[in-house]
């Protein structure tokens, strides 16, 4: 049986265990992440690993973007990037014509490199009467390929691509 006074030292040692086992859950969760991001203020990532890795990049200071990246299911690495999006985007050009409509976009679309540390890669921009860009992106870090849209103005995408290359 215990004391009056060991009863509150027990008490503050299971809450101390308690508190230290959930708080390494939610780092274990955060670290199991595949892919770790430095968005640094202004940037939201959700993360869904349900049988695909995938990320979606919010700003919720009004920031009219989506950004989404996921694991490319093919196997492969940087050297198959370009020909990967070459293929997607024109692909995309030839068969979207609500896209591609007179006045509302260019059917062509301008390559444009991603170097980075983690990232390296190329996306294929496509730029709406607007100035809204849509962006399919491929990146490689060197584990894998993967693969991302990005639809929002020309300044965010600016940023998205700093993000990747930290």
């Amino acid at each position: 049986m215990l004391s009056s006074k060991q009863r509150p030292v027990l008490m503050m040692r299971f809450f101390t265990l308690f508190l230290l086992l959930f708080l390494s859950h939610l780092a274990a969760a955060e670290e199991s992440w595949p892919l770790q991001f430095n968005t640094g203020p202004g940037w939201e990532i959700q993360y869904k690993g349900d049988g695909i890795d995938f990320f979606s990049f919010t700003r919720p200071k009004g920031e009219n973007l989506t950004f989404t990246l996921y694991k490319w299911p093919t196997k492969g690495g940087p050297e198959q990037v370009p020909v990967y999006v070459k293929k997607i985007a024109d692909g995309f050009s030839e068969n979207t014509t609500w896209f591609t409509l007179p006045g509302m976009a260019r059917e062509k679309y301008e390559m444009d490199s991603i170097p980075g540390e983690v990232f390296s890669g190329e996306a294929a921009v496509f730029e709406g009467f607007d100035k809204t860009l849509l962006v399919i992106l491929m990146v490689s870090d060197g584990d894998g390929i993967w693969k991302g849209q990005y639809s929002g103005s020309k300044g965010m995408w600016g940023e998205v691509k700093t993000l990747l290359r930290k």
